[in-house]
């Protein structure tokens, strides 16, 4: 008997991995068929809202709503109110590029469905 293969959104899935497993969990992060879902559009095909993770580095999730104009520096309040981290201490880095605070999401090429890493600003800087 010849050894099966299977793939999702053309790759192909290590041996045993169940597709339908892995299809709920793309889902549940905002994944469909093999893409990041994109935020829903207006007739103006402009960008109107969406949900964002934010990725600890603890592995944590945090979920965040965010419109196209939200400024970057509201993603951190949001944040904030839901964990605690105050907003000075965040750094928030997508794409490997840190985010500026008074950007918008826009600006900041921020798509729902979007991951983005949470790293908290290092303390101190003093001279030894």
């Amino acid at each position: 008997m010849a050894a099966q293969m299977q793939f999702f959104a053309g790759k192909q899935l290590a041996a045993g991995y169940e597709v339908d497993a892995l299809a709920a969990k793309l889902n549940a992060i905002g994944v469909v068929d093999g893409e990041p879902e994109s935020m829903a559009v207006d007739d103006d095909e402009e960008l109107v809202a969406g949900r964002i993770k934010v990725k600890t580095l603890s592995g944590g999730v945090i979920d965040v709503d965010v419109e196209p104009t939200d400024l970057v520096g509201r993603i951190k309040e949001r944040v904030e109110e839901q964990v605690g981290i105050p907003t000075e201490q965040q750094r928030l880095v997508f794409a490997g590029k840190l985010l500026a605070d008074g950007k918008t999401v826009r600006e900041s090429n921020v798509t729902a469905g979007t991951v983005i890493h949470l790293v908290l600003a290092l303390r101190g800087g003093g001279r030894l």
